[in-house]
């Protein structure tokens, strides 16, 4: 079956995690990804460009039935789909983090490549340390903004099997 991938207009970043989610439900489905690389908005990142490496090698690998695979992870939201419900559907699929899942089952495919092509040196141990990205731009209003109160409402919702549709806080405020 194929799958139609989706892109998201807002920041690379964004579009990385909504890739990801809809190749690991793909990759966990077994479905053919259909993609277009010249309408990705980033793709000149050689993260987008790695991720289009793994989404390759992935589709050689299985058989390309001509039927529309179910979309059972993109629903409306803010922006084009629902990033929540998506995320927070494919970490209870694949009972993962996204990076551990990654690191897992893609990361060997693409390590040769990016090192290969990039000027970029990772200044820490990559085996020992937790990334966590600082997103303050949109949040510079909150006094004293620290995440917990949005991780903890999804961290609920996850670990409980509900859906992750987006809301304005834990009381959709």
């Amino acid at each position: 079956m194929i799958f139609t991938l989706k892109y998201r207009p807002d920041r690379i970043g964004t579009e990385i995690l909504s890739i990801l989610f809809q190749f690991y439900y793909c990759f966990i489905n077994k479905y053919y990804v259909y993609y277009k690389k010249n309408i990705v908005r980033f793709g000149d990142s050689i993260f987008i460009k790695c991720i289009f490496i793994i989404i390759d090698e992935y589709n050689n690998s299985i058989n390309k039935l001509l039927i529309c695979a179910p979309d059972n992870i993109n629903i409306p939201g803010p922006g084009e789909t629902d990033m929540c419900y998506g995320m927070g559907k494919m970490v209870q699929m694949i009972k993962s983090d996204f990076l551990s899942f990654f690191k897992e089952n893609f990361y060997k495919n693409i390590v040769n490549y990016y090192q290969e092509n990039t000027q970029y040196n990772i200044p820490f141990d990559v085996e020992n340390s937790i990334v966590i990205h600082l997103r303050l731009d949109d949040q510079w209003w909150e006094s004293d903004y620290d995440g917990s109160v949005c991780s903890n409402h999804y961290i609920e919702k996850i670990n409980n099997g509900n859906d992750c549709i987006f809301t304005n806080g834990p009381n959709n405020e």
